[in-house]
């Protein structure tokens, strides 16, 4: 069987701003993992008698967020071998998890990843109007802004 894992955006928490696709997704799923129960939307899938793992013990075995990665993304790939994986995470466009997951994608296998409502979205909506009228806000994950060139000039908005 070819290895098949789903990627789930839940979101800043808030299920009512789950996708319907995403929520399918879950909702279908005979095997959903949580990048980490301590997410709202654990609270709610509970609520709604949908079954799921979490790699929250993972977190207290690795120091290194990178090595933490690579080893959620070899359970997500062995647990793969076996039926269809879902794998729910904040945002999948900035999450590390998801990086090493795609990285470590075996040649036969397949990774879909359903699009959802951004922490860095929730944020933006909350913005004062001359915010909207530039038009220019840089986003980037907390990791990757501990590297980033700074820009003085333009307001930053720091996720996860």
């Amino acid at each position: 069987m070819k290895p098949v894992i789903t990627v789930v955006s839940l979101g800043p928490g808030d299920p009512k701003l789950l996708t319907l696709q995403s929520l399918e997704a879950l909702r279908k799923s005979r095997c959903l993992i949580l990048r980490t129960a301590r997410h709202r939307t654990a609270d709610w899938l509970k609520e709604e008698s949908i079954a799921f793992e979490d790699f929250d013990a993972l977190y207290d075995e690795y120091e290194d967020f990178d090595a933490l990665h690579t080893e959620m993304a070899r359970r997500l790939w062995a647990q793969a071998e076996g039926q269809p994986v879902t794998f729910a995470v904040i945002d999948a466009q900035t999450d590390g998890a998801v990086r090493a997951l795609r990285a470590a994608c075996p040649a036969d296998a397949k990774v879909t990843i359903l699009p959802g409502v951004t922490m860095a979205d929730s944020c933006l909506a909350l913005l004062p109007e001359h915010f909207e009228q530039s038009g220019k806000v840089r986003i980037l994950p907390a990791m990757d802004a501990v590297e980033a060139a700074p820009d003085p000039g333009t307001p930053l908005l720091v996720t996860e």
